[in-house]
């Protein structure tokens, strides 16, 4: 196993005794995967522990800490298909039990103990989620998050005498390609808090967000009229397919796709899979690439342009903000952007009119809406 500068830091912080180790850091700096290694480490050294590993939802376990743990298995050459419940989420390693959990409120949290537990993005947790969770763990808690603001951990966590600290960085992430390098300090230039927060660790501030109407549903509500957006990427940014309906002066959302390198092939074998229906439904994309449009309308898919204006982002943003936007669990990258996205703050600290941070699943509800709502974008008419 080749262990990461933060995988030692947090071992050096248990052999002081501390029994929960919160780890405060930036984008890519290796925490979460320097945690897990850690994990895999402990459970071959240990017999009859149950290690428990939460986010707050199975879709963000999914996508975050179980692919990762699962990937470093197979890296190292130690995964073993037969002692993986992929339904049960369960993965037995010797006398071991590491199972992945989710909560979405705190009362499921009660119950059951653990000898070891790990929450993931522990920012999206409420405390009261936490406390009955490590109240319920017998020998070690593990926490990580990307300090987009201050929240319980840092007055209610940290001042304890039994936790231990590890802040990091991408300094502290030796694998990471140049590429990602570029474009975590592109943020210096043109996002100072996003820098703050994704470059250097450090808490960064909430305010300025530019979505503030949005809610998690506890549970998927969908109808059969569904306009969809697409926007697209290949190498470097995803390409995104959001689906829309409105009922009750209410948006409900759902994130179809995301996925980097994907082709024009591979978005249509992807609409399909997901039982969107050929010559039917109604799909609005990014007008900025005709020929991928061309070749899915070839394809068979009811793929028509999202005609951009003037201040067509704006436009889209403020008729966004119009609705209670309810978003599905399984939106996690969507989730992401809509905490993420907000006013850029100028050198002075001002906010100014001119949004920051990813949106490409932003951009695809942007169409979806424009669409449905038969709006002019940017003071075009799309149909």
């Amino acid at each position: 196993m080749n262990t990461t500068v933060i995988f030692k830091k947090n071992l050096e912080e248990i052999n002081k005794h501390k029994n929960i180790l919160v780890n405060q850091g930036g984008q890519h700096s290796s925490k979460t995967y320097s945690i897990l290694q850690l994990i895999i480490f402990l459970s071959r050294s240990v017999q009859n522990k149950l290690f428990t590993i939460v986010a707050e939802s199975v879709p963000f376990l999914k996508v975050g800490a179980m692919r990762q743990f699962i990937e470093i298995l197979i890296n190292d050459e130690i995964f073993e298909e037969d002692k993986w419940n992929q339904t049960d989420r369960v993965y037995k390693m010797g006398t071991n039990i590491i199972e992945f959990r989710a909560y979405d409120t705190s009362t499921k949290a009660l119950g059951a103990k653990r000898d070891f537990l790990f929450i993931n993005e522990c920012i999206n947790i409420n405390y009261e989620t936490f406390q009955n969770l490590e109240g319920r763990t017998n020998i070690l808690t593990f926490l990580d998050f990307n300090p987009s603001f201050e929240f319980w951990i840092h007055d209610k966590v940290l001042p304890q005498p039994n936790v231990g600290f590890i802040h990091s960085t991408y300094h502290d992430n030796p694998y990471l390609p140049q590429k990602i390098i570029d474009t975590i300090e592109s943020y210096k230039t043109y996002d100072p808090n996003r820098w703050r927060v994704m470059g250097e660790g450090l808490i960064g501030s909430n305010e300025g967000l530019v979505f503030t109407n949005w809610n998690i549903m506890s549970q998927d509500q969908f109808s059969e009229k569904v306009v969809y957006g697409i926007d697209f990427g290949f190498s470097n940014d995803p390409s995104c397919c959001i689906g829309l309906y409105k009922q009750n002066g209410e948006l409900y959302v759902d994130e179809v796709f995301y996925n980097i390198g994907m082709t024009n092939a591979d978005i249509a074998g992807r609409l399909e899979s997901e039982g969107l229906k050929k010559n039917y439904s109604e799909i609005y994309a990014d007008s900025a690439e005709p020929k991928s449009i061309h070749e899915l309308h070839m394809r068979g898919w009811n793929v028509k342009p999202s005609i951009k204006g003037p201040d067509s982002i704006m436009k889209g943003i403020d008729l966004l903000k119009q609705y209670k936007i309810n978003v599905s669990k399984r939106s996690v990258n969507l989730i992401k952007e809509l905490r993420s996205y907000q006013w850029i703050k100028d050198t002075n600290g001002k906010l100014t009119n001119k949004p920051g941070g990813p949106d490409h699943c932003i951009d695809a509800l942007r169409y979806a809406l424009m669409s449905s709502e038969k709006r002019p974008v940017g003071g075009f008419s799309l149909v």
